[in-house]
């Protein structure tokens, strides 16, 4: 049973290749969809490599650039520890058309510690700026 699923959702708008990202907060998992000749199929589930400890809420929120070929999913508490001064996180994941595959480029966390980093994000046109 897939409950959480569609946490939080976000859509490429006005690419030529249609992608729709969807979370589900409650098993820590993001999905890429995407849209080929009015098709949709599972593209890849994108999981954070660059994390140390499991993840807490990942997926609370997301959202992609325009063209659909940079996505990013936040981790509200960042990675589980009892450590009270974890903070939350942001994954960038970026599009390689070479390999087609997506690859997770960075880890954003703040220079503080903020356990509720990336409650709400929204990204630039191009996915060169995240706001959280």
């Amino acid at each position: 049973m897939l409950t959480g699923f569609g946490y939080a959702v976000s859509i490429s708008k006005g690419a030529s290749t249609n992608r729709l990202l969807i979370t589900n907060r409650d098993n820590n998992k993001a999905y890429m969809f995407r849209n080929d000749v009015g098709s949709w199929y599972l593209e890849s589930e994108l999981t954070p490599t660059l994390n140390t400890l499991p993840l807490e809420y990942y997926g609370h929120s997301c959202c992609m650039s325009r063209d659909g070929t940079v996505a990013f999913v936040s981790d509200l508490y960042g990675e589980y520890s009892t450590d009270p001064r974890e903070e939350g996180a942001v994954y960038v994941f970026e599009y390689n058309s070479s390999t087609d595959e997506w690859v997770n480029t960075a880890r954003l966390k703040p220079s503080l510690v903020h356990r509720l980093m990336g409650g709400s994000i929204d990204c630039s046109a191009n996915g060169s700026k995240l706001v959280c």
